[in-house]
C-alpha cells in the first residue's frame, strides 16, 4: 500500500471522529431553566428545609454558622416566605452539641426567632439566652447581613 495513500485516510479518519462525536452529542432540551424551577410553595419549602438540614449538619463550623445566619435572617426578614417549622430539631442539636460555643448560641437564637411552638419546646430545654444577648445577636446577624446586600461581598 502506498503510504501517501494511508497518510491521507488517517488525517481524513482524524477530522472524521470529532465530527461523528460532536454528531452524536445529546441536544440541549429545548425548555428553559425557568421551567424547572417549582414554583409549589409547598415544594419550595421542603427544598429549602433539606437544604438548611445538610448544611447544618454540615462537618464545616463555618458552614454551620452561614447557615445558622441565613435561618436568622429568614425568620426575621422572610418569615413569611418559608416555613422553618420543620428545623427545629436540628437547630436544638445544633444548640445542644455543636462544638462551638458561637454556633450554639445561633442556633438557640434561630430557635428563638423562628418562634413556634416546637421552637419553644425546644428551647425549655436548653440554656436560655437573655433578651438583650438575643437582640444584640440578632441585631448583629441582620447588620451583617445588610452589609453584605449593600457591598456585594461577605
Amino acid at each position: 500500500m502506498n503510504t501517501r495513500f494511508i497518510a491521507v485516510n488517517l488525517k481524513a479518519l482524524f477530522l472524521l471522529v470529532p465530527m461523528l462525536a460532536v454528531g452524536f452529542t445529546p441536544i440541549a432540551p429545548a425548555w428553559s431553566q425557568n421551567d424547572l424551577v417549582p414554583t409549589d410553595p409547598n415544594v419550595l419549602n421542603q427544598l429549602v428545609s433539606r437544604q438548611i438540614i445538610a448544611s447544618l449538619q454540615s462537618p464545616h463550623a463555618q458552614v454551620r454558622s452561614q447557615t445558622l445566619k441565613n435561618v436568622i435572617v429568614y425568620a426575621t426578614l422572610d418569615f413569611d416566605q418559608v416555613d422553618l417549622g420543620g428545623i427545629t430539631a436540628v437547630l436544638a442539636e445544633v444548640a445542644e452539641e455543636d462544638a462551638s460555643r458561637s454556633n450554639r448560641r445561633l442556633a438557640v437564637a434561630a430557635l428563638r426567632s423562628i418562634d413556634t411552638w416546637r421552637a419553644k419546646r425546644h428551647l425549655s430545654h436548653l440554656d436560655g439566652m437573655g433578651d438583650t444577648e438575643y437582640r444584640s445577636l440578632v441585631a448583629s446577624v441582620l447588620s451583617e447581613y445588610h452589609t453584605m446586600q449593600t457591598n456585594g461581598s461577605l
